[in-house]
C-alpha cells in the first residue's frame, strides 16, 4: 500500500476522496466495499454514548461492542484487500500487511500506530496515541489479527506516557452464537436530491476542506468546532445497537434516546443545532446519518422526517436533544421507523 497521501486543494486524504462517495440521499457508500454504508461521528459522542449505556445498566457491555467492530472491521478488510490486491498485500510481509492496515486506521481518525514487534502466529505488539475507543479499537486490533494471521486474538493494553502499549495474540474463538447475532441487516437507501458541490481536483465534497484530516497523528477533526470525528461502519453500528437492546430490554430506547439528548445540549451548542433545516440536512448528510426531508420547530413542538436514517436511534436522540435544547423546555418523544427506512420524529414539550 502507497504511503499516504493528500488532495493538495483540499487537504482531503486520497484513500478518502477514492474510495468513498457522499451520495445524493444522506448515505456515505464504500466504493470498495460494496453494501457497506459509512458514518462519521463524534468522537466524544460515540464514547459518552458507550459510558452512558453501562451507567444505565449498571455493568459492562464492552463484549458486545468489542465483538460488534471486530466482525465489522475484518469484513472491511476482507472486501477492501480482495482479488489481485489480496494477492499482492499477502506477497509483501506480515510488517507491510500490519503497516497497511495502520494506516487505513489513520485515515479513519483512528490514531497513530506503530509496529513495534512482530512474531508470526504468536504476537504483535503496537504502540498506538490519540486512540479513538478503546473497546473500538480492541475489535480493530482483533480483526487485523484474524485477518493476517488467521487466528483468533485477544487483545492487552497498558498505558505508557501518552499512549497505550499494546499486544495481540492468539485467543479464544469469538462466541459464535453472539456473532450471528451482529449481522448487518443491508437495506436499500431511497434516492435524494441533495446536492454537494465538489473540489475540482478529487471531486470530495467541498465542505471536507474544513475537516482537518492529520494522518501523522491519526486523527479528524471539524475545522469549525474543534470537535474530532473517526469513521465507522454504519451497519455495524446498528447491529451492537441491536444486540444491546436485546440483551437489556425495554429501557435501552430510552438510554440511547436520552444519551444523545443529553449530548447535543451539552456538547454541540445551540447556536450551532439553531442553524435551521439547511444546516441540519447538511449535518445529518455529510455523516451518511440520512437525508432530512422535513423539519418544523416551534415553541411546544419538533416535527422531522429524515429518509435513510441510520442508525434511527441515534438520529431521533440528536433530534430529541435539538428540541430541548432550542426551545430551553423538557420535551417527550415519539418517532416510527416506516419500512422504507423513513424515521419520523415527534417532540411535544411536557407542560
Amino acid at each position: 500500500m502507497k504511503e499516504l497521501k493528500a488532495c493538495p486543494e483540499c487537504g482531503v486524504p486520497d484513500e478518502v476522496s477514492q474510495s468513498t462517495r457522499w451520495e445524493s440521499n444522506g448515505t456515505i457508500a464504500g466504493l470498495r466495499t460494496p453494501g457497506q454504508r459509512s458514518l462519521y461521528f463524534e468522537v466524544a459522542g460515540i464514547n459518552g454514548l458507550f459510558e452512558n449505556i453501562e451507567k444505565q445498566v449498571g455493568q459492562s457491555v464492552n463484549r458486545i461492542i468489542i465483538e460488534g467492530k471486530r466482525k465489522n472491521t475484518l469484513e472491511y478488510l476482507e472486501d477492501y484487500f480482495s482479488g489481485v490486491m489480496a494477492a499482492m498485500v499477502r506477497s509483501l510481509g506480515r510488517r507491510r500487511i500490519y503497516m497497511a492496515i495502520a494506516r487505513l486506521g489513520a485515515v479513519a481518525g483512528y490514531g497513530n500506530f506503530e509496529i513495534l514487534e512482530i512474531k508470526r502466529g504468536e504476537h504483535v505488539r503496537v504502540y498506538g496515541r490519540n486512540i479513538y475507543s478503546i473497546p473500538l479499537l480492541k475489535g480493530d486490533l482483533m480483526a487485523a489479527f484474524n485477518f493476517t494471521e488467521r487466528l483468533p486474538a485477544s487483545v492487552t493494553m497498558q498505558e505508557k506516557e501518552d499512549g497505550y502499549l499494546m499486544k495481540i495474540e492468539p485467543g479464544e474463538k469469538p462466541d459464535e452464537d453472539l456473532s450471528s447475532r451482529l449481522e448487518p441487516v443491508l437495506s436499500h437507501p431511497k434516492p435524494g436530491d441533495i446536492h454537494y458541490d465538489t473540489c475540482a481536483l478529487c471531486g470530495a465534497p467541498a465542505e471536507l476542506k474544513n475537516w482537518l484530516f492529520d494522518l501523522g497523528e491519526g486523527t479528524i477533526t471539524n475545522g469549525t468546532t474543534g470537535r474530532r470525528l473517526a469513521s465507522l461502519g454504519i451497519d455495524q453500528v446498528d447491529a451492537v445497537l441491536r444486540e444491546l437492546q436485546a440483551e437489556l430490554g425495554e429501557d435501552f430506547e430510552n438510554i440511547i434516546l436520552q444519551a444523545q439528548r443529553d449530548y447535543v445540549k451539552d456538547v454541540l451548542g445551540a447556536e450551532e443545532m439553531g442553524g435551521g433545516k439547511p444546516y441540519l440536512r447538511r449535518f445529518f448528510a455529510l455523516r451518511g446519518m440520512g437525508n432530512l426531508v422535513s423539519y418544523e420547530l416551534g415553541d411546544d413542538r419538533l416535527r422531522a422526517v429524515v429518509e435513510n436514517a441510520r442508525p434511527p436511534l441515534m438520529v431521533a436522540g440528536i433530534l430529541y436533544g435539538i428540541f430541548e435544547l432550542l426551545t430551553e423546555r423538557a420535551g417527550e418523544i415519539d418517532y416510527s421507523l416506516r419500512d422504507g427506512g423513513d424515521l419520523e420524529v415527534e417532540v411535544a414539550a411536557i407542560p
